[in-house]
């Protein structure tokens, strides 16, 4: 290989793992300008992870630089533990709090409007959804679309911009397709049908027609802009129904490793690629971080909210226990979900699943019930509440995963998060010893669109990748 050739295979992946990092300092950047605004002492902000490169201190911060360029925190006084400054996060009042954690994701919402500012000013066009043409033998004009018509919704979504058109066809995996178009002043529904394409496993509808252009301006480039962005956020939340309606599963989800690789990818087909898929990523990032999850800024702002309503701060042991549960949650339904052993070892793995899942229920059963201290009548009460409600919908849904999940996270509480931790490297070094010794050692291969030496036995070749992550920080 030369050098040439080594560089255009190496820089792509590394603009998309500096890009990976700016859309994390842009987040920490939003908590630390929010904190000195709102004079909130901040004890350190790290560019990185690891061990430190160098460090220097200004106004009573710590700004430090580190060897792993992927990540980065703003430590701020005061949190996640009492302190007696009056500077201190937990000393500030709730709207303060309130605005410092939702700062980040509005940083990121801002990153991702100016990405996408850039995308549409470097447009040749501004597209709407009118259509302007047909390919050759195009399905959609011979089931009713025309010239002319301007699509105001498919399948129940609303149209607003050409993005959204693409997206609403993107999403069905049916040939025919409920589009409401505007056609002479009036609307009008048609069932189109439309030639589909499989792409790993599933398939999609085939876009057929070209969309209408029109010439740019201040006006439009700005209006344009808004709306990409609100289509953009608007794909996140689409994602979480489709995922919460079994449109698709947890194992079309890639990690870091995959996110980086669709980036780089990107890098290389275009800059309008590139930009449109990290003003996506920025968006996701900024808006996934408002979901109320443990060890999430949306679980933040619902502690904080319950605070201000109730006059009353959740105990820090208490909000230590949840996120140390939502952290453990995340680590199991990424093991469980990335490994291939079930597929490579059928008979085995189904009576290994049922032993081990029997006794996984009782020694989390015996922790909840026997060893764990409950300072209250009403805590004992949520927890029979919790595990009579998943334990039903584990029986009216046929899956134990949510189930589990609750036995783990009750679980959790009163356990140390280094012990944890120890578990979890212990038993995901093993399984992934384990998972490259039957990989290499049987010839089975569960998923056949995927290369032998790609997937290292596992669902999704950034399977490999996110374990070994996962037992390095661990």
């Amino acid at each position: 290989m030369t050098l040439s050739s080594l560089w255009h295979t190496v820089y792509p992946v590394l603009i998309a793992i500096l890009f990976f990092e700016l859309i994390i300092l842009v987040h920490e950047g939003g908590h630390y300008i929010a904190a000195r605004l709102m004079k909130i002492k901040v004890n350190e902000f790290s560019v990185g992870m690891g061990p430190k490169i160098i460090q220097r201190e200004r106004n009573g911060t710590k700004f430090t630089l580190r060897w792993i360029l992927f990540g980065g925190y703003c430590q701020m006084e005061g949190e996640g533990e009492d302190s007696e400054d009056p500077n201190a996060f937990n000393k500030k009042s709730v709207p303060a709090r309130l605005f410092v954690v939702v700062a980040g994701a509005l940083m990121n919402l801002v990153l991702g409007f100016l990405l996408t500012v850039l995308i549409v000013c470097g447009s040749n066009l501004i597209g709407t959804a009118q259509v302007a043409k047909f390919e050759a033998n195009a399905a959609s004009a011979a089931s009713g679309l025309q010239v002319g018509d301007t699509i105001q919704s498919i399948d129940g979504m609303r149209v607003y911009t050409a993005t959204d058109v693409t997206t609403g066809l993107s999403r069905s995996t049916d040939d025919t397709l409920t589009v409401v178009v505007k056609r002479d002043g009036a609307k009008k529904t048609l069932q189109v049908k439309f030639d589909t394409e499989e792409y790993e496993g599933h398939r999609f509808v085939k876009m057929d027609f070209w969309l209408h252009g029109v010439p740019k301006n201040v006006g439009n480039v700005l209006r344009e802009s808004v709306m990409q962005t609100v289509s953009y956020a608007r794909m996140v939340f689409l994602s979480v129904a489709d995922m919460l309606s079994g449109r698709f599963g947890l194992a079309d989800i890639s990690g870091p490793v995959g996110a980086v690789s669709y980036v780089s990818q990107a890098v290389k087909t275009s800059a309008y690629s590139a930009l449109r898929l990290m003003a996506i990523l920025t968006i996701n990032v900024g808006l996934f971080n408002l979901f109320p999850i443990p060890a999430l800024d949306g679980w933040r702002l619902f502690l904080l909210v319950g605070e201000g309503i109730c006059k009353r701060k959740l105990p820090d042991k208490a909000e230590w226990v949840i996120n140390a549960a939502g952290l453990a949650l995340l680590l199991v339904l990424s093991e469980v979900f990335s490994s291939n052993i079930q597929a490579t070892l059928p008979g085995f793995s189904r009576l290994a699943r049922l032993g081990l899942t029997g006794c996984a229920m009782l020694l989390l059963a015996g922790k909840i019930v026997l060893l764990t201290e409950y300072e209250t009548r009403l805590q004992r009460v949520l927890v029979c509440a919790v595990l009579a409600y998943t334990a039903f919908t584990a029986w009216y849904g046929g899956d134990q995963w949510f189930f589990l999940a609750a036995l783990v996270g009750l679980g959790a509480k009163d356990v140390d998060l280094q012990t944890a931790l120890r578990v979890y490297l212990i038993t995901a070094a093993a399984g992934l010893v384990l998972v490259q010794v039957l990989h290499f050692a049987t010839p089975l291969m569960p998923y056949n669109f995927y290369c032998r030496n790609w997937d290292f036995g596992y669902g999704h070749y950034n399977g490999f990748g996110a374990r070994l992550v996962g037992v390095f920080f661990a």
